[in-house]
């Protein structure tokens, strides 16, 4: 029973192993590639990755790095325009609808700084959770409008790459483990 056993483990970790990028080698554009294609959108993935210079240079490690940066990132900008549409907003719904949304980032931030400390610790479980909560809470924003006027299309557009970039952060903690 226990050669048993023993041989199934080996040939689990032989198999997750090939299918693993190793962290301490620079991503090429073929992993890069194959990460990219677990997400909601992957030319958006790669093109979000490529934009960061440190992408180049980066082994999968720092890959969790760029991402999650991208995503804390995007999750302020938004957080930033909701506040800014908030204070001019004129129309009660709409003023709620932002203060709602307010909440859903400010919340996405904290996950995704959550997120970037769990990389530094090496939890990628951790990471990956924090991203699928944080791309939950760009969701519940733009659930925010689905009722109908007044709309807010900037706002879906930053919604939608928060989306992505939370997807994106996620397939990549999930190449490292």
């Amino acid at each position: 029973m226990m050669k048993a056993s023993s041989c199934s483990l080996f040939l689990i970790l032989v198999f997750t192993e090939g299918m693993m990028i190793h962290p301490s080698l620079c991503v090429n554009d073929s992993q890069l590639s194959s990460i990219c294609s677990k997400t909601t959108s992957p030319s958006f993935c790669m093109r979000a990755l490529r934009s960061d210079r440190r992408t180049t240079s980066s082994d999968l490690q720092g890959l969790g790095h760029v991402s999650v940066d991208l995503a804390r990132s995007k999750a302020s900008a938004t957080l930033s325009m909701v506040h800014s549409l908030s204070r001019r907003a004129a129309q009660p719904e709409l003023k709620q609808r932002l203060l709602s949304c307010s909440e859903y980032y400010t919340s996405a931030v904290s996950l995704l700084e959550d997120a970037k400390q769990s990389l530094a610790s090496a939890d990628y479980g951790r990471v990956a959770d924090r991203a699928v909560t944080a791309m939950d809470k760009s969701e519940d924003c733009d659930d925010e409008f689905e009722a109908g006027p007044p709309d807010v299309p900037r706002l879906r557009r930053m919604n939608d790459d928060m989306e992505n970039l939370c997807s994106m952060v996620f397939a990549v903690a999930g190449s490292m483990g």
